[in-house]
């Protein structure tokens, strides 16, 4: 018999209850509502620039669109954000929604749907909201 193999990706319902409560306690967010996000969770190790990565956040593709119904994909790594407790996931999460540059489109425009980089601003809010040691494990 062959052995199952782990599975390294799986739509994460703990994650989207997170974002919903995020979305509707944060004003800035509530936009969101209208958007179509998947959560996921992965037991994959993600490093960027020689960090390990929490959570990332991307737009999908056009390409795949007719295989996923979602405009963004936000994907929380397991092993890294074990020890956090569920404010800090509210917290990541928090930070993960902040990359989503979201506007319904209407008769005469399209949906503006693309991704933020990471900027100073963002980064002080979260600071200056949580603390500059938010996520680490308490």
């Amino acid at each position: 018999m062959a052995e199952e193999k782990e599975r390294a990706y799986w739509i994460s319902e703990d994650m989207a209850e997170i974002a919903a409560g995020v979305i509707e306690d944060i004003p800035e967010l509530n936009h969101l509502k209208e958007c179509a996000i998947g959560y996921y969770e992965s037991t994959k190790v993600k490093k960027r620039d020689g960090r390990t990565t929490l959570a990332d956040c991307r737009k999908v593709d056009e390409f795949y669109k007719p295989y996923c119904p979602y405009d963004y994909i936000i994907t929380v790594y397991d092993k890294p954000t074990q020890g956090l407790s569920e404010k800090q996931m509210a917290i990541l999460m928090e930070h993960e929604l902040m990359h989503i540059d979201y506007a319904p489109g209407d008769i005469d425009t399209p949906p503006v749907i693309k991704i933020r980089p990471h900027d100073a601003q963002e980064f002080r809010r979260i600071i200056e909201k949580y603390g500059i040691d938010w996520d680490k494990p308490l």
